[in-house]
């Protein structure tokens, strides 16, 4: 349908143009012919099907039960939940269908998939290249969309880990805190008065609100009473907000550490041993100092992010994401929790569930190897509000609301 609507709309530039209008034609004939070929991530649209749009804006674990569906106007009495398929960004998302076995998705069956907030990914082709300081934060809007749909074919599912136990216990996981600022809006670099770049330039995106000379930002990281070993590892990002030269100290109990000396509207990520001795009351602060002495200096935080090795303790009502190190098979424990989830989502294209045995007031499980995991707990599962029905045209003149532009870039 496209193509014959582009043949029509150039035939009528034929028409118009004469002679130059011929060659222009051809020249266009040769490029549609060529961009045809290539890829634009809508090739998991079907037009024949139903679509619908499930927004999330919180990271974890989300569970959809046939209220759920139901609520949506969603009729899933005829649907084979084992075809059932979960879209994000252009590639199919891996589920789990509780009770998909018998063909039919029943009062009591669920789908759960593991979601999360926008992120800056998408934000990137708007940056002049290796301008956009991190990843960590849409620009525009903290939700993205998920699409369900249904078929006639089998649909992407978390696979699950079948490892027998090793006997080697580990007792010990890598947790991550992290601070994202995004409390004032930054324009970047000025190129002369009010003079900025219509690309995102350097400095550009969302931070802290700015600390001149003289002023510092504090930021408490807590619930660190379960931290283990000697050190912490403290990775943070500042970015200029002027052109003079930026001086910054962070001061983390009675320890001063300096940060590295840089300019402009750059921005300087460093990394910080910092000595659990620093914790204070199950806390830490992290405070920064500026100190440039040229005016006005005047510095933003993009993040702080907190590395630690902690204890397994879980809880009955907490949802986290770790990782795991190790080699070979490894037996852990989550201490303290007596139902939940856990995935290991290392490669998050092929999610996989790692099952969970109680054992007392703990649940014992098997993994391998350096992963990446989340813990969810059945208290702690997300639902998203209400899914909104969509439906994709091919044709712009059949009355669609939404004109969607893709290019390969994305």
């Amino acid at each position: 349908m496209k193509n014959n609507v582009t043949f029509v709309l150039l035939k009528v530039l034929i028409i118009d143009l004469k002679k130059l209008a011929s060659i222009i034609f051809l020249q266009l004939v040769v490029t549609l012919c060529s961009l045809h070929a290539q890829s634009y991530s809508n090739e998991w649209i079907d037009f024949s099907l139903d679509y619908y749009k499930i927004e999330t804006a919180e990271d974890g674990v989300y569970a959809l039960n046939d209220s759920y569906f139901s609520n949506s106007g969603i009729d899933l009495s005829t649907v084979d939940p084992r075809n059932i398929h979960l879209y994000h960004r252009g590639e199919e998302v891996a589920i789990k269908v509780e009770g998909e076995d018998d063909g039919s998705f029943d009062s009591n069956d669920r789908l759960l998939f593991l979601g999360k907030r926008n992120d800056g990914v998408l934000d990137s082709s708007l940056y002049i290249k290796g301008m956009q300081p991190h990843q960590y934060y849409n620009l525009m809007i903290d939700t993205t969309a998920y699409f369900l749909t249904w078929d006639l074919t089998p649909g992407k599912r978390i696979t699950t880990s079948n490892l027998s136990s090793s006997g080697n216990l580990e007792s010990s996981y890598e947790f991550e805190n992290l601070k994202v600022y995004f409390d004032q809006y930054l324009f970047g670099e000025e190129h002369a008065s009010y003079v900025f770049y219509s690309e995102f330039d350097r400095g550009e995106g969302w931070f802290s609100q700015i600390k001149t000379s003289g002023t510092n930002l504090n930021h408490t990281f807590s619930n660190l009473n379960q931290v283990q070993g000697d050190s912490m590892e403290l990775e943070l990002m500042l970015v200029g907000a002027n052109r003079w030269d930026h001086n910054c100290q962070i001061l983390i109990g009675s320890s001063v550490y300096q940060i590295d000396l840089f300019s402009d509207y750059n921005s300087i990520s460093q990394t910080i041993m910092v000595p659990t001795s620093e914790i204070s009351s199950n806390s830490l602060v992290v405070q920064l100092n500026v100190i440039g002495t040229v005016e006005p200096d005047a510095v933003a935080v993009a993040y702080y992010k907190l590395s630690y090795q902690t204890t397994d303790n879980a809880s009955a009502n907490e949802s986290y994401y770790f990782s795991t190190s190790g080699s070979g098979v490894i037996d852990a424990k989550l201490r303290g929790a007596n139902e939940g989830y856990l995935f290991d989502y290392t490669d998050s294209d092929n999610m996989v569930q790692i099952e969970l045995t109680p054992n007392g007031s703990d649940l014992d499980y098997t993994y391998f190897g350096d992963r990446k995991m989340i813990y969810s707990s059945e208290s702690s599962l997300l639902i998203p509000i209400e899914a909104k029905k969509i439906e994709f045209l091919d044709d712009a003149s059949s009355g669609a609301e939404f004109l969607l532009v893709t290019h390969t870039d994305f």
